[in-house]
């Protein structure tokens, strides 16, 4: 049984050879074709960078985080958490009149190959109901929510670096 096993494999992979020597182009195509499949279910790469989380003082329940998120393809960020936060959130920073205005941002669009810069007069990350100080140089750990045009959806956990307000 084993020799008519070690010939069929010897028979099917002189086949194979047989068969791409007599019809490269049609390798060539199923090749391209795989491809071309994998690379388009593939989802967005999300780059984050100067990920940094302001430290706390006791009794602080909340506090921002900052960051650049820069995506390869088309995405939206549609949800956030944190294990050391009970809610998460972003908002947007508007100026009305002399005051600053925060309002929350449900869907947050990530064009592709524009960085999305979270600054304290723009977009902010804010983490509330913490359950512990945030430390200089600790690392928190977020988790962001993506979907993408065909409605895939993605996550990506980032970790942020606990930061005095002033650095």
């Amino acid at each position: 049984m084993e020799m008519i096993q070690a010939n069929m494999s010897i028979f099917l992979q002189g086949f194979i050879m047989l068969f791409i020597s007599r019809f490269p182009c049609f390798f060539s195509l199923f090749s391209a074709c795989l491809l071309l499949a994998l690379s388009t279910s593939l989802h967005a790469e999300i780059l984050g960078t100067s990920l940094r989380i302001w430290t706390t003082e006791p009794g602080q329940k909340s506090t921002s985080a900052y960051m650049i998120l820069t995506s390869s393809r088309d995405t939206v960020l549609t949800n956030v958490t944190s294990p050391i936060a009970k809610q998460a959130a972003f908002f947007r920073t508007v100026r009305v009149g002399d005051t600053l205005k925060m309002k929350v941002i449900e869907r947050l669009p990530l064009p592709a190959g524009s960085p999305v810069d979270f600054t304290t007069e723009g977009y902010q990350l804010v983490l509330s109901g913490l359950n512990h100080m945030i430390r200089p140089g600790e690392i928190v750990p977020v988790t962001l929510e993506f979907v993408e045009k065909d409605q895939s959806r993605q996550t990506v956990t980032l970790s942020l670096t606990g930061h005095f307000f002033n650095e």
